[in-house]
């Protein structure tokens, strides 16, 4: 069961004492309201490191590790900030910001209290924050688990074995994997085509369908995912070809 609450700042520090030691802890509100500094803070108060990592500007190898052969079969080994024999604070930071499989690392180490064959120590302290403008924006962090729940990863979206979620109930994880697939399409596409890899080119061929198929079921969350958002824009060549093809969408997104 998820409990959500509301507190200040004062309380926040309150709260983590009485429930980090016994479940993961997930934190949102507003960017640079303190939430880094008040889990610092918390584990300073308790006498133990904090490890914080920031999701955007994390590669899934940074979690995972680098793959070492043992015995003829190969191993990852997790980075020596997460691999600890004693116990810890660990803070997930900007999940909103991050790719999608460092979401799903960040997962991993949340839920399941592992990354690859490493186990986290039983007694670290699980944390993990949310940066959000707005109560709405708030609620994506909540859709973030049932989107890993009812299977609806942003790969199998774009590869066409999953679909957009479409119905009603759903439209804060569509909301949430929109977002997603926005971060992606930031990360990946280059800013000159030429640059664009094999990967990269069928990243932008799959973009143009899915702006469709995601127009046809919320409009306003397909113009959210092509516009300009905290001076971030998609490559103007990549904008070029969605004025193209879906002029209607971009001239009501700007």
């Amino acid at each position: 069961m998820n409990l959500s609450i509301s507190v200040t700042q004062e309380e926040l520090s309150e709260v983590l004492l009485n429930v980090a030691p016994v479940r993961p802890v997930y934190i949102w509100g507003a960017p640079g309201i303190g939430k880094s500094a008040i889990v610092e803070q918390f584990a300073s108060d308790v006498g133990l490191p904090c490890v914080s990592l920031l999701g955007s500007q994390l590669a899934p190898e940074d979690i995972i590790g680098i793959p070492q052969v043992k015995d003829g079969t190969s191993e990852f080994l997790p980075p020596k900030m997460i691999a600890r024999k004693e116990p810890y604070v660990l803070f997930l930071d900007e999940l909103n910001a991050c790719t999608q499989e460092v979401q799903k690392a960040f997962y991993s180490l949340i839920y399941e209290k592992r990354v690859g064959e490493y186990h986290l120590p039983e007694d670290v302290l699980r944390m993990l924050a949310f940066g959000c403008v707005s109560a709405s924006h708030a609620g994506m962090f909540l859709a973030f688990t049932k989107q890993l729940g009812n299977g609806y990863l942003l790969n199998d979206i774009i590869k066409g074995v999953k679909k957009w979620p479409a119905r009603p109930e759903e439209r804060d994880v569509l909301y949430f994997v929109a977002q997603s697939f926005r971060a992606k399409l930031l990360h990946e596409l280059p800013e000159s085509k030429q640059k664009m890899n094999q990967q990269a080119q069928y990243l932008a061929h799959r973009a143009k369908a899915l702006l469709k198929e995601l127009a046809l079921i919320n409009y306003e969350i397909a113009q959210m995912v092509v516009s300009a958002e905290e001076e971030k824009t998609l490559p103007d060549w990549f904008m070029v070809e969605i004025v193209r093809d879906l002029p209607r969408l971009v001239k009501a997104a700007s």
